[in-house]
């Protein structure tokens, strides 16, 4: 096992790591739209208008319309810029030190109070994409990973 200290990690990542979240991100949003577009399909055409009150209930009790949270904003990706380019520049740094590991285990990185659920998702994806098994690990408050040398 190597263990490697990170000095560069502060860099800017590259143009390309930037590109393929973009594509990460654009590809959640797509999903979520759909989803969203199934669901009001399907309450609209509920044979009864108990079904239809369920759905539209349910649904949108849970905010799935087009001001849904699970749908990200300008303001959401402004308010995470720096968050995210650690997350891209460690993924860069991840792939070049972890390519040809048998595994990988990374402490889960935890989402802030306010951060979006599909920006947490990408960032997660960005993380391990492209890379040998992944297992990402979360203890209570605590780190879970030791090395001993």
């Amino acid at each position: 096992m190597t263990v490697a200290v990170l000095k560069d990690i502060v860099t800017h990542p590259s143009r390309q790591s930037e590109e393929e979240f973009g594509r990460i991100l654009a590809h959640a949003q797509e999903r979520t739209l759909k989803k969203v577009s199934r669901i009001q399909s399907a309450a609209t055409a509920a044979a009864s208008p108990s079904a239809s009150a369920f759905f539209s209930h349910h649904y949108h009790h849970h905010h799935y319309d087009h001001q849904s949270p699970h749908l990200l904003t300008e303001e959401d990706l402004r308010a995470n810029q720096d968050r995210t380019t650690f997350h891209l520049r460690l993924s860069e740094v991840v792939r070049e030190k972890s390519s040809e590991a048998a595994a990988v285990f990374m402490t889960l990185p935890l989402p802030g109070e306010s951060t979006p659920s599909a920006l947490y998702l990408a960032w997660l994806d960005v993380l391990s994409r492209k890379l040998p098994p992944f297992l990402f690990v979360r203890g209570n408050q605590e780190s879970v990973l030791t090395f001993y040398s």
